[in-house]
Order: structure tokens, then C-alpha cells, then sequence
């Protein structure tokens, strides 16, 4: 997941709905790349998850310093935090395998039925049929 200061409460609210729909025996590494320094306050809730849903865990990146290539980062995306996804596989090197998540998405079932698909042959998948229920 990416965030910026805008979208901290929802990525919380995100990660809630994947902890309480998950199974038991399922355990998930959250990797969440953000804007800018985190409060005490802002780290403390993700403490918080941690502790409450012990088959968890976050890891924080600071993308404050990260070099982007500024060529590619064009369109009509207004943020920053948008284009982490692009960068993804020279952040976590060791990792062949992740669902990226958007701080307003919001899963009401177990993910890792998604997780398992197979996806040997395949660099990308993109989920064709979401239905994205969005509390404002």
C-alpha cells in the first residue's frame, strides 16, 4: 500500500478490513510506503494493528528520499504516493509475489484464494470485477 498524510485513516481502515476477514492460519506482511515522516501518534496505530492481529505485520517505508526517474511521472495523477507501485519490485527485491492495495479498498473475505492463483507465466494481473464501497 501507498499513502500520503491525505489517506492515513483510510489505509488504516484498509488494512483493518484485510485483518478481519483473514483466516486463522493466514498470516500477512504489510509493506506501506508513505510521504513523509509519521507522528508518534500515526506509528503508534499501526503498533496498534500489530498488537490486536498478532498474524501481522508492517513495515514502513519512507519514501521521503526516494529518487524518482521525473520523466515518467506525467498525467493526471496528482500525487506522488500514486507512482510507488511502479517501483515496487526494486523496493522489495526479495519478494516475488504481493496483492498491491489501494488505501480505499476496503475486502470483506479472505485474500488468499487471490493470493494463490497461479501466476507463473505472468509479470501483472489486474483484478477485473471489484466492487469498491468508499465511506466519505
Amino acid at each position: 500500500m501507498a499513502f500520503n498524510n491525505n489517506y492515513f485513516y483510510t489505509t488504516i481502515i484498509s488494512i483493518t478490513s484485510i485483518l478481519e476477514n483473514a483466516n486463522s492460519n493466514t498470516k500477512y506482511d504489510f509493506y506501506i510506503m508513505h510521504t513523509s515522516d509519521l507522528s508518534y501518534d500515526k506509528n503508534q496505530k499501526f503498533k496498534n494493528l500489530e498488537k490486536k492481529y498478532k498474524k501481522c505485520s508492517i513495515n514502513l517505508l519512507n519514501m521521503t528520499n526516494f529518487k524518482f526517474n521525473k520523466a515518467k511521472l506525467s498525467g493526471h495523477i496528482k500525487t506522488i504516493a500514486t507512482y510507488y507501485r511502479i517501483y515496487l519490485p526494486d523496493l522489495l527485491p526479495n519478494i516475488n509475489k504481493f496483492i498491491y492495495f489501494d488505501g480505499i479498498t476496503l475486502t470483506f473475505t479472505e485474500l488468499k484464494e487471490m493470493y494463490d492463483i497461479d501466476i507463473e507465466n505472468f509479470f501483472i494481473i489486474k483484478v477485473l470485477e471489484i466492487l469498491l464501497i468508499i465511506l466519505w
